[in-house]
């Protein structure tokens, strides 16, 4: 599995290096959709699995039509959907990893102003390897991201469905579907005052036992349990700081209004990271706006007229994911992930 993720990295390098991308878009988007699909969606089980994902495998084995659940009815109907074509839990799991990667591709496709090194993003930090892990929530986080071009374009009743039906995956998708409506109506407003509103995100922290309960109540009782009260590591904030720091630097300079939203929503990711070093519930949520990092940071750079600048800001980024990179797949290291153990699996 190294020898294929190393190769995928490669492969990523050489698109930056040469375009591939960005010369033909709509051929790249089916080979490089393709491409991260076959890596995770074929390979994970051989690996061994683990996490959520024997969980989803005894779901799909086990599911029938006089067993309903009371909630998330998007994910068991998919499940019985497929079913009746198949009862071979990785063909589902291979159609679960193409719907993430199509519809986040897509909107990478559509917004990002350098695809390559979005692309590049999205594997390293992105969720990419985290999909396999907890991939019904990355389900519903795809379509949630899908559904920001329509809020975007202020077609705000399809916005509100699509979100609706990311709800029916999983129901943390409420949060990031309520926070970005009240982000794109006070877009520019926020923007115009992004220290205080970091300030204020990062200062959730203040009331967390308060969001702790609400978050319990409304979404998953079996986070009380002690085997959910463990919490991400500090790299992960450490990356939402350096983020951070870009934005502050670089928002007076951005005109765009659709990178200014990017960036907003992007912050978020790093109130719920800070929030996370002592609940995983919170992890889950910053996942949905961490996504956003691929697009605001690459298209802050296209919109600095001054090349030398641009050009260092891609060099800082690049040798970020290097060295989140390696942190990460290195097992003696203080900030170990266990979430990309299967990044290191061989097989």
């Amino acid at each position: 599995m190294e020898i294929l993720v190393n190769l995928l990295l490669i492969f990523l390098f050489l698109n930056i290096l040469f375009k591939l991308s960005t010369q033909n878009k709509k051929i790249s988007f089916y080979i490089n959709t393709f491409i991260l699909t076959i890596i995770t969606g074929t390979l994970y089980e051989k690996i061994g699995g683990g996490g959520d994902y024997d969980n989803y495998r005894n779901g799909f084995n086990s599911i029938n039509t006089s067993n309903v659940p009371d909630k998330e009815l998007g994910f068991y109907y998919l499940n019985l959907f497929i079913k009746r074509f198949t009862d071979e839990y990785s063909i589902a799991f291979f159609i679960f990893i193409l719907i993430i990667n199509f519809l986040i591709l897509k909107i990478i496709y559509k917004y990002s102003k350098n695809i390559e090194f979005s692309l590049l993003m999205y594997v390293i930090m992105g969720g990419y390897f985290t999909a396999t892990n907890i991939t019904r929530q990355f389900i519903a986080l795809a379509i949630y991201v899908y559904s920001i071009k329509y809020l975007i374009e202020k077609r705000y009743i399809c916005y509100l469905i699509i979100g609706f039906i990311a709800f029916q995956f999983h129901t943390t998708a409420i949060v990031p579907v309520l926070l970005s409506l009240v982000i794109r109506v006070f877009n520019e407003k926020i923007s115009n005052n992004y220290i205080k509103y970091v300030l204020i995100v990062n200062m959730m922290i203040i009331i967390e036992t308060i969001i702790r309960k609400i978050g319990i109540d409304l979404f998953y009782e079996g986070y009380e349990s002690s085997t959910f009260l463990y919490g991400s590591n500090q790299l992960h904030y450490i990356v939402q700081l350096a983020f951070l720091i870009l934005y502050i630097i670089s928002i007076k300079k951005i005109n765009n209004d659709e990178t200014k939203f990017f960036i907003n929503l992007a912050t978020l990711a790093s109130g719920f990271t800070l929030l996370s070093q002592s609940m995983v519930l919170y992890a889950r949520l910053a996942s949905y706006f961490n996504i956003f990092h691929v697009l605001a940071s690459v298209n802050i750079v296209s919109e600095i007229n001054d090349k030398k600048e641009s050009r260092l800001i891609y060099y800082c980024i690049a040798v970020g994911l290097v060295v989140y990179y390696i942190l990460l797949t290195r097992k003696s290291f203080v900030f170990e992930s266990y979430i990309l153990d299967y990044f290191t699996t061989s097989l």
